[in-house]
Order: structure tokens, then sequence, then C-alpha cells
């Protein structure tokens, strides 16, 4: 289902692995919003990234969480255990 929406869509996906599939959208980053305009099943897919915190474009393989670079991750991580 997911594939054939991108194909449709015009998306190429890549394999991370068995299980992980991602959208390349290496030609532009997406915010958490953005990504729900453009389809409100798949936010998570979206290998780039805009972080809602810092507004840094980010790749989600590299690191981070969600809509939220590496560094905002840690902070909010950090910022939980101080609490």
């Amino acid at each position: 289902m997911f594939q054939q929406w991108a194909d449709a869509n015009g998306y190429t996906v890549l394999e991370i692995n068995e299980e992980s599939h991602l959208i390349d959208n290496s030609k532009f980053c997406v915010t958490i919003k953005d990504a729900k305009k453009i389809n409100p099943t798949y936010p998570l897919r979206f290998r780039f990234r805009n972080c809602e915190i810092c507004y840094q474009d980010f790749d989600i393989t590299l690191g981070g969480f969600g809509y939220r670079c590496m560094t905002c991750r840690k902070f909010a991580e950090d910022v939980k255990q101080n609490k």
C-alpha cells in the first residue's frame, strides 16, 4: 500500500532494512505539518525533515526522532531526566 502510494505520487522509496522504508525526498525537506498535508498516514516516512524546534533540516537516518533533530531530541531528553 505504501509503495503503491509512493509510486502513484512520483516518490522513490528507499529500503533502510527489511522492515523499514522511507521516502527519498532529498530535493526538499518537510515539516511535520507539510508531511501531514501530503499524506496524513505517512508523515514519518519522509527521510529529510525540518526540526519542529530549531527548524534545521536533518536526515532521520543519521539520528533524531520524529520531527526533532539529534540536538533537540537530546536536549528534550536531558530536560526530562532533570525534572
